[in-house]
Formats: structure tokens, sequence, C-alpha cells
């Protein structure tokens, strides 16, 4: 089936999507389209989207990394894992020139510009024996510029299950020296080696954990926040530890620390995007902010419903919900800006029943973000999507 048949047949499945799209498209532009020729119902929008030209390469994940695929549905079935074990993309962190997505039980996918000014991105797996291929890699912060990754093993599903062991639960990657170092274990924050660390969030100057003990008869959790000093992620290369301000916190004040807010809460740039929408129309929203080294945060509207990521950088303002449908405000890197700063709506490819969009980061021109096909808590085959965005945004 070639791909804009496949396209037409998928981009069925979202018809209430799209129908919210289209009664917010009077003051915005989709894909290719001018602002004169917008589309006001959802029969014109399926057709003006299937006659965007080729903007995007799609990528699976394999055993020793990716490779280009020609799409999700073309891909081979991959046997279905919980979630925490699978291979997925699973956070994401950018500088002003570098992206960076953790993929779970592989490594660090960094994307970078490529040589020439104004040229497509390029891509590569960052791999480490030492830790990747048995643990779950949960979430990603930069600090200083160098990506902070957590790491722990699921007591529930890991087969392998190396909990008892003398792990790190935090790394990191110096870009400098293109390897990977042990930052904090368990012992730095008095914890025995059978506690798994669930939690870790980062406020831009301390980390809150959340650490789980279990045995045939009981679970017992912890709460500590600790605060590295000065210079310690510059000279800790392997000695963990010194230093560090820790104590035992109360669950009431873990909870406070880690709760999810009100969208009303979100950054104003954000709020203002996302006003085409329904005021009734409810979703959760994580929010990565690449002028913060804080963790990602989540924000709520109504009871959560729809799933949606934004990514937030000097120049722009980007959300994506997981039926592919976007939004955008602002100049792409080295870009003008669009529509008098007014937000843009574009449309990924649609995806067929069971497989969505997750997070993504803009990374010069491209467009990076993760596709996975899920059933329940199990996650099969997974990958990511480019999307030129200069193509799609500007040259219209």
């Amino acid at each position: 089936m070639s791909e804009k048949k496949h396209f037409q047949k998928s981009v069925r499945c979202s018809v209430s999507a799209l129908a919210l799209l289209a009664a917010a498209l009077l003051c915005t532009a989709v894909c290719s389209c001018s602002r004169k020729d917008v589309p006001e119902t959802v029969t014109q929008i399926i057709q003006a989207v299937s006659k965007v030209p080729q903007t995007h390469t799609w990528y699976s994940f394999t055993q020793n990394g990716f490779e280009e695929t020609a799409l999700p549905a073309a891909t081979p079935d991959y046997p279905y894992l919980p979630w925490t074990e699978a291979t997925r993309i699973s956070s994401v962190a950018a500088t002003e020139k570098s992206l960076y997505f953790t993929v779970n039980r592989r490594g660090l996918l960094e994307c970078v510009p490529g040589k020439k000014t104004g040229s497509s991105t390029v891509c590569r797996m960052i791999q480490d024996a030492r830790f990747f291929p048995e643990r779950t890699v949960d979430s990603i912060v930069l600090i200083e510029g160098n990506p902070v990754i957590k790491l722990y093993n699921d007591l529930l599903f890991n087969e392998n299950n190396t909990v008892q062991k003398d792990n790190p639960f935090l790394i990191q990657y110096r870009t400098n020296t293109g390897v990977f170092y042990p930052l904090f274990f368990n012992r730095d924050i008095n914890l025995k080696n059978d506690y798994q660390i669930t939690t870790c969030l980062f406020d831009g100057k301390s980390w809150v954990v959340c650490a789980k003990s279990s045995d045939e008869t009981e679970t017992d959790f912890e709460y500590r926040q600790f605060t590295p000093p000065e210079n310690y992620y510059r000279e800790t290369m392997g000695t963990t530890g010194s230093g560090l301000e820790t104590k035992s916190i109360s669950l009431a004040e873990y909870q406070e620390a880690t709760r999810t807010y009100s969208f009303d809460q979100a950054p104003e740039r954000l709020r203002t995007l996302l006003e085409v929408l329904p005021e009734n129309f409810e979703f959760s929203i994580t929010v990565t902010d690449t002028s913060k080294n804080n963790s990602a945060r989540t924000y709520i509207r109504g009871k959560g419903g729809v799933t949606a990521y934004a990514f937030l950088t000097e120049t722009c303002t980007t959300a994506l919900f997981s039926d592919g449908t976007g939004y955008f405000a602002g100049a792409l890197a080295d870009e003008h800006i669009l529509n008098d700063g007014k937000p843009f709506t574009f449309l990924l490819p649609a995806l067929p029943a069971g497989i969505t969009y997750g997070t993504f980061g803009l990374c010069g021109r491209d467009l990076y973000v993760a596709w996975e096909d899920t059933s329940f808590f199990r996650t099969g085959k997974t990958g990511f999507l480019k999307a030129d965005m200069k193509k799609v945004l500007y040259e219209r």
C-alpha cells in the first residue's frame, strides 16, 4: 500500500481529533497550505494534508541501534514487553545546538546540526554496555550542558533484576570526552542496595527521590532530598557522593515537590499557543523548556484526557498531541518569525490504530518525535519520525 493511501486510510481513525482541529483552524495554517487556503471541514483537511510533499523520514529501533523504514506499519513486529523493558524513547532534553533522547535498553540518541549551515540534522546512538542493556532508562536533564540520565531496575518485570548490585541510579554523559560516568549510588544518599529509585526529579539545584523496597510481605518507601556541592558535576569522574547534603523528607514534602500542575500555571506562551482549543477540551501536557535545567513538568487541564508534549526554545513554542496534531508559534533557529508570531497548526502523518506519537524535540530545522506500538502497559515496535519543519512551515 502506498504511503498516500495508507495515510488517507489511517487518518480516518482520527476524525474526532480532526474535527476539533477544524474548529481551531480559523487563524492557523496546516502544513503547506497558505492562510487563504486554510480548510474548514474535516474532509478538506484530509485532502490538504494528503497533498503535502515528502517532508519526513521514518526510523525504527533495532537490536543494534536504528534504521530507516518505509512506515511504522511496514516495520517488522516486535514482541510486546512491559514498557519498562521495551526499547522506546522515554524522555528528551536539548542544548542550543544538540538534542538528546533517552532510549530504554539502548542508550542515548543524539541529534546534531549537519556540517553545512541550514542543512538537515544527523543523529547517532551512543551506547555503553555497563549501564543500558539490563536497566530501565527513565528520564534526562541537562546540567552544565551534559546529559544526566536516571536508571533503575523494575522489581516486577525485570527478568535479570540486579537491584541488589551496587549500580548507580544517575549517570552523566560528558560531551567533551564521549564517556558515561556514574554520578550517584544508593549508598550516597543513605539507602541500601535493595531499594529501587522509582522517581528522581531535579529542580535546578536539588534532587528529590522516591525509593521502594519490597519483599513477600510488605513494601517500604523512603523519600530523600539531596543537593550536590558546587562543581560536583564537573569533578565527579567515577568517585561519587563527596559533599552531598542529604536529608529524609516526608511523604507530603515529596508529593509537593513532584506534583502535577494546573494548565493555568503553565508557561504563558504555551497557554497562548493553545488558546485555539475549546475550553472544555481536557489534556495533560509534559513540557520541556530548553532554557531551564530542571526535570520536565506536567500540566493538566480538567481530568487529563488526551496526552500531549510541548517543547520550548528561545525562538519558538511547539506542542504536539499523541494523534500528530501540532501547534507552532515563533521561528525555527536561524529563520524569521512566522505569521507575526501567531500560531500555526500542522499535522504529522496519521498512524494506524494502536500506534501513537510520544515526546519530541527540535534540532535546527528538523523535528524528531517518538512513535510506539502499545497495548495496555506493553510496548511492541518503536521508533521515531524526522520531519523537516522548514519545508512544512516556511516553504508553503
